[in-house]
């Protein structure tokens, strides 16, 4: 065999070895990457809920970040009791600590409605928000019911909020509301019998 039959030879064996080493490496990006907003997105969205549950339920504030796309130079955070919008790390880092701070326990469960495609990387969900907790100064536990639309985006391969908004109904509904759920149960039996 001559030097460049032998040289081609080990030319392509190099490239294809390269190919193979390039394949399977690349692979797992791949895969990362192909996380797309489906109509079987929701499924996903419910897991990540119940895995932030579960972190505030601990108390895990410093967990919270995991659940974003850290790398968003502006992440966007309004929450119902500040009056302030938050888009940087530092600020919603600080008022995460300042809820575990001022709280002694926290119960919250979500209960996701929807969810929204913007794009094939990029989706809004809709979910409602029931919080129970304990306050430093208060005499007795406070709760509320919310509702949040957030933006997420996958970031290797896992959803990732960008955005949270929540949006408390008016004062108005809410004092309904609140007399509404505030009708005893037994009353309510006795009554729905003689209409």
């Amino acid at each position: 065999m001559s030097f460049c039959a032998e040289k081609l030879r080990f030319s392509l064996f190099a490239v294809f070895v390269s190919l193979a080493l390039w394949s399977t490496a690349a692979k797992p990006d791949a895969q990362a990457s192909e996380i797309q907003c489906s109509d079987q997105s929701n499924m996903a969205v419910a897991e990540i809920l119940e895995d932030l549950e579960r972190v505030k339920e601990a108390r895990d504030y410093e967990d919270l970040p995991s659940f974003w796309d850290e790398a968003d130079p502006a992440p966007f955070y309004i929450a119902e009791e500040i009056s302030d919008v938050m888009t940087d790390w530092p600020t919603i880092k600080a008022y995460w600590q300042g809820t575990k701070a001022t709280s002694g326990w926290i119960d919250v469960e979500y209960d996701l409605i929807t969810h929204k495609c913007l794009g094939p990387t990029d989706m809004l969900v809709l979910f409602d928000l029931r919080w129970d907790m304990s306050v430093e100064g208060f005499d007795n536990p406070i709760g509320g019911s919310n509702r949040v639309i957030a933006g997420l985006r996958p970031v290797d391969g896992v959803w990732k909020f960008h955005t949270w908004v929540e949006a408390p109904l008016a004062a108005l509904i809410y004092m309904q509301k609140l007399y509404e759920n505030n009708v005893r149960a037994e009353v309510l039996d006795k009554h729905s019998t003689t209409e």
